[in-house]
C-alpha cells in the first residue's frame, strides 16, 4: 500500500466534479504526493438525461491537458492518465473498442448503472438523486445487488482492468442495503476472479465520508488479503480538496486489520 499515490481522481470533464486538472496537481503537491492518477468516467449505451461521463471529444481534451501537465510538473510528481470504465453488459464490444483506442496508464473497473428493462432509463446506483433511490427500492435492493455483482464478475473476465474500484459502494445512499452479509458468496467469487486476472482491489477512502467506513468493508478486505490481492488507495476525488482524503486514517485502519 502506498499512501503517497492517489489512484482515483476525477475532473470537471465528467460533469459532476469541479476544478481544473492543474488544481488537482497543485493539491497533490501541497500534501506531498509522489504520484496521482486521473481516472475519468467512460460509459457506453447508458440511457439517462444527465451525462456523468466523458465523450471521446472530452477524452481528447483530457489527454491534451494531462500530457501538458506531465511535462510541466516532470520531476516533481508522476501524473498518470487512466479511465474508470463503467460496465454495461449490453455494450461489451463498444467498450472494448473504445478502451483499445487509447493508451491508458490505468484501467479502473466499476459498474454505476442498472437497467430495469429495454427502453427504460438506467438507474444510477451511486448517485445522490432521491428519485433513483426510490426506483431502487421499488425494483428491489436484492435483485439489483445480485445483478450488480454478476455484472462485475462478467466484466472482470473480459475487461483488461488493472483495478477494481469501490467494490461495495453500489447503493451507498441506501443505509439499509448490506452487500457484505447478504451477498458474501458472490463477493468471494468476484475476489477470486480478480485474483486470477491480476486485478488490484481499490481501498476507496470516499467511503469514510459516505458511510463512516472505507469501501470495501473490512470483512471484504480480510478475505482479499487472505487471497493475496494487492490493495491500492484512491480518494475518488471530485474536487481538488478531496485529493488523498483520509489516506492516513485508512492506512491505520488497514494496518490494524492486517496486524
Amino acid at each position: 500500500m502506498n499512501i503517497l499515490s492517489d489512484g482515483h481522481i476525477h475532473t470537471k470533464l465528467c460533469n459532476h466534479a469541479s476544478g481544473e486538472m492543474e488544481e488537482y496537481v497543485q493539491a497533490a503537491l501541497a500534501i506531498g504526493l509522489k504520484e496521482m492518477i486521473f481516472l475519468e468516467h467512460m460509459e457506453e449505451g447508458i440511457n439517462t438525461p444527465i451525462k456523468t461521463w466523458l465523450s471521446e471529444e472530452d477524452f481528447d481534451i483530457y489527454f491534451q491537458e494531462g500530457k501538458k501537465l506531465q511535462a510541466q510538473y516532470s520531476g516533481r510528481i508522476s501524473i498518470k492518465l487512466g479511465v474508470e470504465v463503467g460496465y454495461n453488459p449490453e455494450c461489451k464490444e463498444a467498450i472494448l473498442k473504445r478502451l483499445a483506442g487509447r493508451k491508458w496508464d490505468k484501467i479502473g473497473l466499476s459498474c454505476h448503472f442498472f437497467s430495469p428493462g429495454p427502453g427504460l432509463q438506467h438507474i444510477n446506483l451511486l448517485g445522490r438523486n432521491p428519485e433513483h433511490h426510490k426506483r431502487v427500492r421499488e425494483y428491489g435492493i436484492e435483485a439489483i445487488f445480485s445483478d450488480y455483482l454478476n455484472n462485475l464478475c462478467e466484466a472482470a473476465e473480459i475487461i483488461p482492468a488493472t483495478t477494481l474500484c469501490h467494490l461495495d459502494a453500489a447503493l451507498r445512499h441506501l443505509p439499509e442495503a448490506d452487500i457484505t452479509q447478504n451477498f458474501l458468496p458472490k463477493v468471494i467469487n468476484l475476489l477470486h476472479i480478480i485474483k486470477e486476472k491480476n486485478i488490484n482491489l481499490e481501498i476507496n477512502t470516499s467511503g469514510l465520508d459516505f458511510r463512516g467506513e472505507i469501501f470495501p468493508t473490512l470483512e471484504i478486505l480480510r478475505i482479499a488479503h487472505d487471497l493475496n490481492i494487492p490493495f491500492v488507495f484512491g480518494s475518488d476525488a471530485h474536487r481538488p480538496s478531496d485529493v488523498a482524503r483520509h489516506f492516513s486514517t485508512a492506512e491505520a485502519i488497514v494496518q490494524g486489520l492486517l496486524a
